[in-house]
């Protein structure tokens, strides 16, 4: 049962950390 919601906890993560990176490229680009 909570192997379905670490994965779902795992993608969000990751997703959230990409746009993370993305942001500071953007303010580092400006």
């Amino acid at each position: 049962m909570p192997s379905i919601e670490i994965r779902y906890f795992s993608i969000v993560r990751d997703a959230v950390g990409k746009e993370r990176e993305e942001l500071e490229v953007e303010e580092g680009a400006t």
